[in-house]
């Protein structure tokens, strides 16, 4: 018989426990929980950050118009305050568009020449036509962005923004901004907060330090949309002040001609009487010739003076008339620019 061979036997490593039902379960049930955490935290952050979401797919699916990229550029905006105006579909509209999306403002005692309206909470920017006041397009875009900009401020931010604002109100002394506070006041009590964020970062040109360092949020220089406003603004001031002026001497133009032609009239009046007296007088036979001559003299001087009196009253309504010519040209120059910013108004229809 052959020997039997030898096998080297190698030691079996020891089975794996075996999990029971219980352990399978906890194990089971700890994924899941984690997992529902996980699921509750990114539901939480989309909830709080929603917003900022919604703002980031907008932009990137908007393709804003060369008109606005230009007035985005020109108004001063930085990156921030740019994404807010994309985020808000920003647009420069013509009258029909701008009246059908804004028409709810129109009852406004204010021009409305911008709105941040609608359920989706878009920009509309008026088109004003008119080239002679460049910059009312730029301030108006900033005005609105920060309407988009104030309504996306956390509740703290927000509240430190309205302290802020409040604050810097009380050192208001421009009667036009607070002819515009106080309409506001009376036509939208709730939102004079957020008006005057508006107004303040696009036409108050100082403001306190801690202002001034809000707004850098969303400016790269504030003070290029600020003197944009001031200089449409002048164009209004300059023309107001020349028709003030006008009116004024006009008014003592038409107050002195009054007065000289009852002057002249009373004068006139009395010449006519004397110079009637003096015919009777010359036709009665008892005139000598030395003092006929005489009397004529006088009354010949006195027809002089009221002629030349009635040349200078003359030449003064000539005066009054090129004044008020040129009034009225202002006028029609300010009713121009009033309509061209009143989005209200419609052309009237042509034959």
């Amino acid at each position: 018989m052959q020997p039997q061979k030898s096998i080297n036997q190698q030691q079996l490593p020891p089975k794996p426990p075996v999990l029971n039902n219980e352990h399978r379960h906890k194990r089971g049930s700890f994924l899941a929980t984690f997992f529902l955490l996980l699921l509750v935290a990114a539901s939480a952050l989309v909830f709080f950050y929603r917003q900022a979401i919604i703002d980031q797919i907008t932009v990137y699916r908007f393709t804003p118009s060369g008109s606005l990229v230009k007035l985005a550029d020109t108004t001063g905006l930085n990156d921030l305050g740019k994404f807010y105006l994309y985020a808000s579909q920003a647009q420069v509209s013509n009258q029909a568009e701008f009246n059908s999306a804004c028409g709810s403002l129109q009852n406004e005692r204010t021009v409305v020449l911008g709105c941040y309206a609608g359920p989706d909470r878009r920009i509309y920017i008026y088109d004003v036509p008119d080239a002679a006041l460049n910059g009312v397009k730029e301030t108006t875009t900033a005005h609105e962005m920060l309407h988009a900009a104030y309504d996306r401020l956390s509740p703290s931010d927000k509240k430190h923004v309205d302290d802020l604002l409040v604050a810097e109100e009380s050192k208001i002394t421009d009667p036009r901004i607070l002819d515009l506070i106080k309409d506001y006041q009376q036509s939208e009590p709730n939102e004079v907060v957020n008006e005057l964020h508006s107004i303040f970062g696009t036409e108050v040109r100082t403001l306190s330090p801690e202002l001034e360092t809000y707004y850098k949020r969303y400016f790269v220089d504030r003070s290029e949309v600020v003197a944009m406003k001031e200089k449409y603004e002048k164009v209004f001031t300059d023309l107001a002040s020349k028709q003030t002026s006008l009116v004024a001497e006009l008014n003592t133009l038409a107050s002195d001609v009054n007065t000289r032609q009852k002057e002249y009239q009373i004068s006139l009046t009395a010449l006519n009487a004397d110079i009637a007296t003096f015919n009777d007088w010359a036709q009665s036979g008892t005139a000598k010739k030395g003092e006929y001559n005489a009397r004529k003299a006088v009354l010949q001087d006195r027809i002089s003076t009221l002629d030349a009196e009635r040349d200078a009253i003359n030449s003064e309504i000539d005066r009054y008339n090129v004044k008020k010519a040129e009034l009225d040209k202002l006028n029609l120059q300010a009713a121009t620019l009033n309509q061209s910013i009143d989005s209200k108004l419609l052309p009237a229809p042509s034959l």
